[in-house]
């Protein structure tokens, strides 16, 4: 289960980070609401997670899938480009979260 709520707290994130970019600054109502309920769910489900999972482990995935899916939107919904060095960065970050995930099964 707490793969399960780690998603959701992935997915919260997420949604937390795009409803920003909509809030122009926390100047629009709805979206700034959405900021809000999105880091408050993740937030919630992440203290789920480490109850029973290492905190540093459990901290670095939630970042790592959380920046690269916060990028995969930008790139789809706002069109940004990425070059050479941003991909071999993300390269880095999702080797980083692979090699902390195999220390959770040792």
């Amino acid at each position: 289960m707490n793969w399960v709520y780690l998603f959701f707290a992935v997915a919260a994130e997420i949604f937390g980070t795009f409803a920003m970019k909509h809030s122009n600054g926390f100047q629009k109502l709805l979206p700034s609401l959405g900021v809000v309920a999105g880091y408050a769910v993740a937030t919630y489900l992440l203290s789920l997670v480490v109850k029973n999972l290492p905190l540093g482990t459990v901290y670095a995935l939630w970042s790592a899938v959380g920046i690269i899916g916060s990028l995969a939107l930008d790139h789809y919904c706002f069109f940004e480009r990425f070059n050479l060095v941003q991909v071999i960065g993300l390269g880095f970050i999702l080797c980083g979260s692979v090699i902390l995930n195999f220390t959770l099964n040792t």
